[in-house]
């Protein structure tokens, strides 16, 4: 203990598994988190992982000690050989409990057990709950599973909108031209019968569009050129769409990783 707190010369139990470190002067140097019964510790493959976490006068982690053990011999020893144990020196124990931590490669479930371990006790020394802690990660995780659902299905019906634009190229440009020279009406009656994709979305940016302002000079004027300028920026409307498609499924592609590698993580606790 010394090592990691120089100024501690004593310890004092403030409640079971909670202890306070004082100074020569008896002034509280620092505070030791740990599992008051062994029920309570984190299993791992093969038995129990109790870990203590030393906190300084500062509220930041000194550090975290593995306690004594039953896990398997050589799981354990190929966490403590990774630096897992040092993962946490320096954070608050409020940023020890949302830190992202990867499980240790051949011994993911001795690891996992000491994640576990310090995010329970980082809660504990913010003077949080196990069951408010597991009530906060379960609005998380209904959170994210909404998020990932979602996202999946923009994604998939993106996905067939851009497959689609590209395999139809001459159609979609049809129904550009359709919108501009007969109207929103003829456009989807076209669309239906064509099985096209069209979203509000679709729609809205077509209202804002230089195709309806050309379609109203061209009912006046019933003009060649106007019919040339009109078929031209049906094209280069469906090639702004197409550019942007890609890199739209791209972020929600993105997203939904995020998403499942946290709702892994939360799960994992």
């Amino acid at each position: 203990m010394k090592v990691l707190i120089p100024d501690a010369a004593s310890i004092n139990e403030k409640e079971p598994g909670h202890f306070v470190l004082l100074d020569n002067d008896g002034k509280i140097c620092g505070r030791v988190m740990e599992y008051s019964e062994e029920s309570q510790q984190p299993t791992g493959f093969g038995g129990k992982v109790p870990v203590s976490l030393v906190i300084g006068a500062d509220g930041r982690i000194a550090g975290v000690i593995p306690g004594k053990n039953s896990e398997t011999p050589g799981f354990f020893k190929r966490v403590l050989s990774s630096g897992l144990f040092n993962h946490w020196n320096g954070k608050t124990p409020s940023e020890a409990r949302g830190l992202k931590v990867d499980a240790v490669t051949s011994a993911t479930y001795t690891s996992r057990a000491v994640i576990k371990g310090v995010r329970e006790l980082s809660a504990r020394a913010d003077g949080r709950t196990a069951q408010e802690d597991s009530m906060e990660s379960e609005k998380e995780i209904d959170a994210l599973r909404q998020r990932i659902q979602m996202a999946s299905y923009i994604l998939a019906r993106s996905t067939i909108l851009l497959q689609l634009r590209q395999e139809r190229r001459a159609e979609e440009i049809h129904l550009r031209e359709l919108i501009a020279v007969q109207g929103i009406d003829a456009a989807m009656a076209y669309a239906k019968d064509k099985g096209l994709m069209v979203s509000g979305h679709f729609m809205q940016g077509i209202a804002k569009s230089r195709l309806v302002e050309l379609g109203k000079l061209y009912q006046k004027s019933q003009s060649d050129g106007l019919l040339a300028q009109i078929r031209d920026e049906a094209t280069r409307d469906l090639d702004e769409s197409l550019k942007g498609l890609l890199p739209h499924n791209v972020q929600h592609a993105k997203s939904i990783l995020a998403a499942m590698d946290r709702l892994s993580e939360l799960q994992g606790k």
